[in-house]
């Protein structure tokens, strides 16, 4: 890694926790390189901020291997021996998939931010964790936004924000960065456990594509998701117009009449908005599809059920409204 890539993290952080006024950050900590090079960038901006800074690490063991305590105990001890906290969360029984561990993983993490009052959390994913999220949200279908869930910041809830400052970089510069600074690194065997499928998505599919189709494969796809992601700003943001133009002024309603002269794309985002926004529901974007068919092809009646059986969409004469069934 150059000293340019490296002054670019640390400014990047430094711009954030200046413009937010951040006081206290809470760090997820693997143990691996990333966490490493991660934890040696935030040690150079508390010192550039006089430690005026309150920096906490956090780490969530699953407990997959039988002698993760080891690890855990020596992550522990190093921590107290650079003067920084830790603390650390024991998973309990097994988990089914990587998704229900990824969703534990965060949950976990934000609510120890809720109840500590961080607000700020930074996390040590770099860019080859980009690319394997976008091999994995294409195959399981996902769209644009899914494609692009991986950004170097944003906001969760409760004015606690995400922070990804090395996201740009890859696993290559950070090992070198460990290896020039000695940072400690903790070997994880489970990398190689290939019913992991994002492990065998790593060791094997992408090199493979890397080795017979196109060896700048990781540079194409990054270029790709950075152009996603401007297009699918700029699609929120039309989106977000739109909607505020058709709602109701005093009913959870939207005028379908006007919303029906849009494009397609913009329907569904809409619609999904409208749910969201009034009901914090996560509406399923193919019944969002058969909700716009149906009223297209004038086969809608007074109670057309889309995400929950308690919430209703019923056609007006122009309008979309809603219907809250609380038996």
């Amino acid at each position: 890694m150059s000293h340019n890539q490296l002054a670019k993290s640390i400014e990047f952080i430094e711009e954030f926790i200046e413009r937010q006024k951040i006081k206290s950050l809470l760090v997820a900590f693997s143990g691996g390189q990333d966490s490493a090079a991660l934890m040696h960038i935030l040690e150079q901006t508390k010192q550039y901020n006089e430690n005026k800074i309150d920096i906490s690490y956090i780490y969530i063991d699953h407990q997959w291997r039988k002698n993760s305590y080891k690890q855990t105990k020596q992550m522990i001890n190093y921590m107290s021996s650079v003067n920084s906290r830790i603390v650390v969360y024991q998973i309990q029984g097994k988990m089914k998939s990587e998704n229900s561990c990824r969703i534990q993983r965060y949950h976990t993490i934000i609510q120890h931010a809720l109840k500590s009052r961080y607000e700020l959390i930074i996390t040590g994913h770099h860019n080859d964790d980009k690319i394997e999220t976008f091999f994995q949200n294409i195959y399981r279908g996902c769209g644009i936004e899914g494609i692009n869930s991986l950004v170097s910041r944003s906001e969760l809830c409760n004015n606690i924000f995400l922070l990804r400052p090395i996201l740009d970089l890859d696993r290559y510069r950070l090992y070198w960065l460990c290896k020039k600074m000695n940072l400690p690194i903790w070997s994880d065997n489970t990398n190689y456990f290939y019913s992991i499928k994002r492990n065998r998505l790593r060791n094997e599919l992408i090199p493979y594509i890397e080795n017979f189709y196109c060896q700048h494969t990781k540079s194409h796809i990054t270029y790709l998701t950075k152009i996603y992601y401007y297009e699918n700003e700029y699609i929120k943001q039309k989106c977000i117009k739109l909607y505020l133009k058709l709602q109701h002024r005093s009913r959870i309603a939207i005028n379908y009449n006007l919303l029906a002269k849009n494009h397609f794309a913009l329907q569904t985002r809409v619609l999904q908005l409208f749910i969201f926004h009034n009901f914090r529901l996560n509406a399923d974007v193919h019944k969002v599809l058969n909700f716009i068919n149906n009223i297209r092809n004038e086969k809608v009646n007074s109670k057309v059920p889309i995400y929950h059986e308690k919430v209703r969409y019923f056609i007006g004469s122009k309008w979309i409204y809603v219907k809250i069934d609380y038996r």
